[in-house]
């Protein structure tokens, strides 16, 4: 099972953030979710993954990775408190794969 990471991932002024995948459909096997490049969810794909920590206030990079079969769904869910609307967005595996980056 996961660990936890709680961690800030820059000395520079912070901001709350949380990001959320969850499978919807199909098989998913895999998760795993990367902030500027540094790995925050590595899981199995069977039940809902949560990370929450601060980020920097500076541009920031979202990579998620996603390995399931055929063509499963899944749900992202970013949240940043008090700076904007939560998001969620819902995608289907390509040939059992996605990968999305998302700058914000």
């Amino acid at each position: 099972m996961a660990k936890q990471k709680n961690v800030t991932l820059s000395m520079e002024a912070t901001r709350s953030f949380s990001l959320t995948l969850e499978p919807v459909s199909g098989g998913i096997t895999l998760f795993y979710a990367f902030i500027n490049g540094v790995k925050v969810i590595q899981s199995d794909g069977a039940k809902k993954r949560n990370w929450t920590g601060k980020i920097p206030d500076a541009q920031v990079k979202i990579k998620v990775r996603v390995v399931g079969i055929d063509d499963a769904t899944f749900k992202l869910s970013l949240d940043l408190p008090g700076i904007a609307e939560d998001q969620s967005l819902t995608f289907k595996l390509q040939g059992g794969y996605y990968e999305t980056e998302i700058t914000l």
